[in-house]
């Protein structure tokens, strides 16, 4: 966390702690962490989706939660069935920066020690960035559109001139 800015340093300081000044001209890259939490996704793959939901919402009880650890802990948003006795359930959580390895370790060796029976597959562990999958989206989208035939091309032109007037979204439907 950045404490301090000044004319010719910043003060930083560790999630353990640790006081550290760095010049300013020694500041070469820097990372931004969005809302200061990393943003995951967490996709567990069972074979029995009501025990699975259990699953997750055990973890969310047990994980470590705090400032520090799992800021949000993990909560189902979405379950899909993939096949018989197959489903795909998507959770998302959110740690303090530093501590991913409470979700991409932690989490995993506790849903195989709690309900190994039913874990296919996973956690898979992602992280977000809405900024990112917006972009991604948008340029998938202006993609498709310039790999259309010439008369569709006439209409993303016109609607990539809207966008740069600002008169559509940029959202793709």
């Amino acid at each position: 966390m950045v404490e301090e800015v000044s004319l010719r340093s910043l003060t930083l300081r560790s999630l353990s702690g640790e006081v550290i000044r760095v010049q300013n001209s020694q500041v070469l890259a820097t990372r931004i962490v969005p809302h200061g939490v990393r943003e995951l996704e967490i996709e567990l793959f069972v074979s029995d989706a009501a025990r699975g939901q259990e699953l997750l919402e055990l973890l969310g009880r047990i994980v470590p939660a705090g400032p520090t650890q799992f800021v949000r802990p993990p909560t189902v948003v979405e379950t899909e069935e993939l096949g018989e006795s197959f489903f795909r359930l998507t959770a998302t959580a959110a740690v303090a920066p530093g501590r991913e390895w409470l979700a991409e370790d932690l989490l995993p060796k506790l849903a195989h020690e709690r309900a190994a029976d039913i874990v296919v597959h996973g956690p898979v562990v992602t992280p977000i960035d809405e900024q990112a999958s917006r972009r991604y989206a948008r340029a998938a989208w202006l993609g498709r559109a310039r790999s259309q035939p010439q008369d569709s091309l006439g209409r993303f032109r016109a609607v990539e001139r809207r966008l740069r007037r600002g008169r559509v979204s940029e959202r793709p439907r």
